[in-house]
């Protein structure tokens, strides 16, 4: 008899286990403190403190962080939506819901903001680095360092792209973005077979546009990842088109991360940036 008893309390105390650890939200234990730096000056939080979750990724109070990265925070109760702003960068991020989404481009990541205690957490390094941050955990220390850039800044794929005053945004049918610069030159962001693509696209026959320095913007962006003497080549052969009636063989380079193809005509130059086959 005293058996079976036991055969049921220890199911029954795994489920109170289970159902604890449900109402005690997603925190994982630790004995000590989660420190948090941005540029060199620890953030203080007056009430709830950052924890690490189930899926070892470190939350924070959405507010105190926010104010050292000089953004904005809006919360929209009717949604669950936590906006996030600061010049033309706008993140958002809805209480639950594992998506985070920068500039209107969705991106799926692998935990969600909740409240607890009337406080809005949120993953700090998905949200620290939608504002172009670096960010570094150190384990021995407890510490997530941010280091906060002096410009907004957006990433497709490895490719650091400033977003400027005067940028024209908008998102393709592939819902990623497209930044339109000042110079004309348009930054376009894609998939294949699920890795990024970035398109760079030179505008020849645009009477506002300044080709010249178009073409300086495309080598200086691609020089960031690309072997110097292949974005050579890639803006050389750019270079040949110069009018709308001029036509621009497909030609491609090959670097130890990226496939590069260039080509155009009717005023056009496509510069096409593949992760290559070696990747992933």
């Amino acid at each position: 008899m005293k058996k079976t008893k036991l055969t049921l309390i220890i199911p029954a105390l795994a489920m109170l286990l289970v159902l604890a650890a449900i109402s005690f939200g997603h925190a994982l234990a630790t004995d000590d403190p989660i420190n948090v730096v941005v540029n060199g000056k620890a953030v203080f939080f007056p009430d709830v403190q950052p924890f690490i979750d189930i899926n070892r990724r470190t939350f924070v109070p959405v507010r105190f962080v926010c104010e050292e990265l000089g953004c904005d925070v809006e919360w929209r109760p009717e949604s669950g939506t936590v906006a996030l702003y600061r010049g033309l960068i706008k993140v958002e991020l809805t209480i639950e819901q594992r998506e985070i989404t920068v500039l209107g481009v969705k991106k799926m990541i692998d935990t969600a903001a909740h409240i607890q205690d009337g406080r809005t957490l949120v993953p700090v390094r998905f949200v620290a680095e939608a504002f172009g941050c670096e960010v570094v955990w150190n384990a021995s220390t407890q510490t997530v360092t941010i280091t906060n850039p002096d410009k907004d800044i957006y990433k497709i794929g490895d490719f650091i792209v400033e977003i400027e005053e005067g940028d024209k945004l908008s998102i393709n049918t592939a819902g990623g973005l497209v930044v339109v610069k000042e110079t004309g030159l348009i930054l376009g962001e894609g998939k294949c077979d699920g890795k990024p693509v970035l398109r760079v696209t030179i505008i020849v026959d645009d009477p506002v546009g300044d080709v010249p320095k178009q073409r300086v913007e495309a080598e200086a962006l691609l020089k960031q990842q690309i072997r110097f003497d292949a974005v050579d080549g890639v803006i050389a052969h750019a270079a040949k088109l110069t009018t709308f009636s001029d036509d621009l063989e497909i030609k491609s380079w090959f670097d130890d991360r990226y496939d590069v193809s260039a080509g155009g005509g009717r005023g056009v130059i496509s510069i096409m940036v593949y992760m290559n086959q070696k990747e992933g």
